[in-house]
């Protein structure tokens, strides 16, 4: 684990060693959100990345039908 600093106007530094892993740029746009207290960060996916994802998924399990009501 590696440890990062907030600076007094709220930025996060990120470790050199995880910024060369992930190849991260100066300028780049990262997702940020929190979960169950956990500060979540990454990168945003892309339309192609998404492709495929949900193939094979059975839709009628999860699809709002009008006989529930």
């Amino acid at each position: 684990m590696q440890t990062g600093k907030i600076s007094p106007n709220f930025e996060v530094e990120i470790p050199v060693e995880l910024r060369e892993k992930l190849d991260l740029k100066p300028g780049e746009q990262l997702e940020i959100w929190e979960l169950g207290g956990v500060i979540r960060i990454s990168r945003p996916s892309s339309i192609k990345e998404l492709r495929g994802m949900v193939k094979g998924m059975r839709w009628d399990d999860y699809r709002d039908r009008r006989d529930r009501y």
